[in-house]
């Protein structure tokens, strides 16, 4: 079974630390240093996100080809770090807000706002995905095309 590598999880621990540690911290120090430390996590956090998403889009094309077969441990695995790094983005967001409502911009905070946005609209609840997918395969449910055509002509 491929997983995401151990380092990814060390990663995601050390973000959590530094995410962890800005509210407490931006209270008493210079708005400058406080923003200027912010870019620092926000850079990490999204360098760390890219990680994730090269581990995951490597699993799914090892799957594609054939050389790993797909497996729910696996994919909740990738799910839980994709949660993880969504948890320690929002405690970055409220930082990032912070420093914005004292005047101070973060470089590159769009991009992490851009990056926390697309991350939440994942289906990330792999155990209610894999029930939905069951009940099609036991031929109960709608195929999602048909759902959406139902959808489309009810609302003309």
């Amino acid at each position: 079974m491929i997983s995401p590598p151990d380092f990814l999880q060390g990663q995601l621990d050390l973000y959590g630390e530094q995410s962890g540690e800005l509210g407490p911290w931006l209270a008493p120090h210079a708005e400058a240093v406080t923003c200027r430390a912010l870019e620092q996590v926000i850079d990490f956090g999204l360098a760390l996100l890219g990680r994730i998403e090269k581990e995951n889009d490597r699993w799914a094309a090892e799957i594609e080809a054939g050389r790993v077969e797909f497996t729910w441990d696996a994919s909740e695995a990738f799910a839980q770090r994709y949660r993880q790094w969504r948890e320690m983005s929002d405690r970055l967001l409220r930082a990032i807000r912070k420093c914005e409502d004292s005047g101070c911009s973060a470089e590159r905070a769009q991009e992490l706002k851009d990056a926390c946005r697309r991350v939440s609209l994942m289906a990330l609840d792999t155990q209610r995905t894999r029930r939905s997918i069951e009940s099609l395969e036991a031929g109960r449910g709608v195929p999602h095309a048909e759902a959406i055509d139902e959808l489309r002509t009810r609302m003309g």
